[in-house]
């Protein structure tokens, strides 16, 4: 049995919005001020599960590249058997830096 999903799934649901637009000129100075008020009674956001674990996926992975990023500078250039003295720097220096 197909399931009717809706083609679209939103982060933010429709918003019922009133705008103020108040302008108003003082012919003796030639100067015009506009105020606007914004009234937003009700901001429904509203997530899926997936869109959930995306999120939390997403986070995850840009806190394991800012880890691999701030190592980089010390990452040999070369593989573990041809520098495994580099590479035992590199594991150290990086501990280090945590301390």
């Amino acid at each position: 049995q197909l399931i009717d999903r809706p083609k679209h799934h939103y982060l933010l649901q429709p918003l019922d919005v009133n705008v103020i637009l108040d302008v108003s000129f003082n012919p003796m100075t030639g100067v015009a001020k506009t105020k606007v008020k914004i009234f937003v009674p009700e901001v429904a956001v509203q997530i899926e599960d997936r869109q959930f674990r995306e999120i939390i996926s997403l986070s995850v992975n840009m806190a394991n590249f800012a880890k691999l990023e701030k190592f980089s500078e010390f990452r040999p250039q070369v593989s573990v058997h041809q520098d495994p003295k580099g590479w035992w720097r590199y594991a150290i220096q990086a501990v280090i830096i945590q301390v």
